[in-house]
């Protein structure tokens, strides 16, 4: 009779250290959900600001050579001097351009780059 109380207490202990272990086990993978979640916001808010930085600095370079190319054209006075103005204008605005995708390219794949870090930082917690 004793050996059956005995066991049945041990078996009660083990039963309420399971139930335990599991809650904690719970409590700590919500607590990582929750860190990585936090991580992949942040990181969303930083990629999403150089984006945007990108953006503008892209805007600020087309700006300023739309207003390069406007300048050599009001310049020009005679008819062969218009000409060549014509073409020097779309040769700045071509490479204003280009130089304004090159900014933008870079931003994008410094917030890709950022996302893909926080992406992996978030999957070890999980």
């Amino acid at each position: 009779v004793m050996k059956d109380v005995k066991n049945e207490v041990i078996s009660q202990v083990k039963e309420k250290i399971e139930e335990k272990k599991q809650e904690v086990i719970k409590d700590v993978k919500a607590e990582a959900s929750k860190q990585a979640e936090k991580i992949l916001a942040d990181a969303q808010k930083v990629a999403d600001d150089i984006k945007a930085q990108g953006a503008k600095a892209s805007e600020d370079i087309r700006k300023k050579g739309n207003f390069a190319a406007d300048s050599v054209n009001n310049s020009a006075k005679g008819p062969l001097e218009k000409m060549a103005a014509k073409k020097i204008a779309e040769g700045i605005r071509k490479k204003s351009e280009s130089n304004a995708q090159k900014v933008t390219d870079e931003s994008n794949a410094k917030a890709d780059k950022v996302m893909t870090d926080a992406r992996a930082q978030a999957d070890k917690l999980k």
